[in-house]
């Protein structure tokens, strides 16, 4: 039975039915108390597989890269798993649970399975990120070139970068290191003049356009992102154009600046799924320390509070710098208090901004160690992801939550501490920064 047969299943995008290795895969590794799958299917970035189950509790169990989901019930290793049911079941039984979790434990026998069929050759699927000025051009060159930009079928979520400048100097940020080049400078400068001139990703109908196309595609989110997508001048037109727009969308940054009329706009979008800032500590001055831009904590902490009485879905983020380990203690309980959905991400230096510069910000890990088993289970209930963070460093009851980063250029690379050849979460780990060696050493090798 192939999974476009199943009414039920027919709705996803499927790309290709599952090679015949997976299937013998599943058969030795499907916990005996599933029965097999009789259709399994890949699809951009995860997988389906349908059971036949005597009681009919269990309609399918989707794997698939971990996103920010509402239906997700547990994460490990990348990977999302969430259980659907037939409409006249009650819903998953216990024994269904244990028996999914049991497959997802070993999630790392699939990896291989899971995220390599369902990536096309196309080498844009992975990241699908456009920049403004790319989508501008591409925009003023025809419907050709637009299309080029984006993989060929939906399933992806598309990364929108904004061109404009940032008003923090964020002690973990590569932009301000860079700003001082001649190259970065004129870029900058050429940035300022076109927008200045109309010729922005909003003025032109390009943003229209790349919408119009994604919605054609069909599976695709949006991501809004930048140095400070909200200092973008073109904002609230961004805004007004995401409000006609059913893709679901989330925003990444510092969103410092989200008056009431950014606040009713952002409510006016449909599919809204998060609106991320980032925090360093509820206490201003710390914040201001580390973004070094007086005055950027108080925009944070009122610009959340706005969102939470709005109503609206705040994200936070927090950079596990020196300073932003020093300050979870104050942090963890502050977001848990509020609901706060938070993701810890690791320092990760920018290769043209790494080495020596890179070297004093990062956090001793036995230090991080310390601090995230002392604090980090009492937040649990909020905390969604830690991005890129060594899971030996983590409570064992919270690793299913850590997403590793693989390198990816221009980032610095990442490499192993001697210690770590005999860990047993060598699979499931990305290594360090290469600037992070000499804080590395105390690594807790897990037997």
């Amino acid at each position: 039975m192939s999974p476009k047969d199943d009414p039920q299943l027919a709705r996803l995008p499927w790309e290709a039915p599952a090679p015949q290795g997976l299937l013998r895969l599943l058969r030795e590794r499907l916990p005996s108390q599933l029965q097999k799958p009789h259709a399994v299917g890949v699809f951009p970035g995860g997988l389906v597989l349908r059971f036949r189950d005597p009681r009919g509790s269990l309609h399918a169990l989707d794997l698939r890269e971990d996103t920010p989901t509402t239906d997700a019930w547990l994460r490990l290793q990348g990977l999302a798993f969430a259980v659907r049911q037939d409409e006249t079941a009650q819903g998953p039984s216990p024994a269904d649970h244990e028996a999914c979790e049991a497959l997802a434990r070993s999630a790392s026998q699939l990896l291989p399975w899971v995220l390599r069929p369902s990536r096309r050759p196309d080498p844009r699927l992975p990241a699908a990120l456009v920049t403004e000025e790319d989508l501008v051009r591409a925009h003023l060159s025809g419907e050709r070139a637009l299309h080029a930009l984006l993989p060929p079928s939906g399933g992806f979520e598309l990364t929108l970068y904004l061109a404009n400048a940032c008003r923090q100097a964020c002690e973990f940020c590569e932009v301000p290191a860079l700003r001082e080049r001649p190259s970065h400078r004129l870029r900058a400068i050429g940035v300022r003049v076109l927008q200045g001139a109309g010729l922005d990703a909003v003025s032109t109908g390009a943003l229209e356009r790349l919408l119009a196309r994604c919605e054609a595609l069909g599976h695709v989110s949006l991501l809004i992102t930048g140095s400070d997508w909200a200092l973008h001048p073109r904002r609230d037109a961004l805004l007004q154009a995401l409000s006609r727009c059913p893709l679901p969308v989330r925003f990444l940054g510092p969103s410092t600046t989200l008056d009431a009329a950014a606040l009713d706009a952002l409510g006016g979008i449909p599919a809204l799924r998060a609106v991320g800032l980032t925090l360093v500590s509820p206490t201003p001055s710390l914040h201001d320390r580390v973004t070094r831009a007086p005055g950027s904590g108080e925009s944070a902490l009122c610009a959340l509070e706005a969102l939470r009485a709005r109503g609206l879905p705040a994200q936070v983020q927090a950079v596990l710098t020196a300073r932003g380990v020093d300050a979870l203690p104050g942090l963890l309980p502050w977001l848990a208090a509020r609901g706060l959905p938070t993701t810890l991400l690791a320092f990760l230096p920018d290769g043209l901004a790494g080495g020596a510069r890179a070297r004093p910000l990062h956090p001793s890990y036995t230090h991080l160690q310390s601090v995230l088993h002392t604090h980090l289970l009492d937040a649990a209930r909020v905390l969604e992801e830690l991005s890129g963070v060594p899971p030996c460093v983590v409570p064992e009851a919270l690793r299913d939550r850590v997403v590793s980063q693989p390198w990816a250029p221009p980032r610095e690379p990442l490499v192993f501490p001697p210690g770590c050849s005999r860990c047993s979460l060598r699979g499931e780990c990305t290594g360090v920064p290469a600037s992070a060696l000499h804080r590395a050493g105390g690594l807790s090798v897990v037997p």
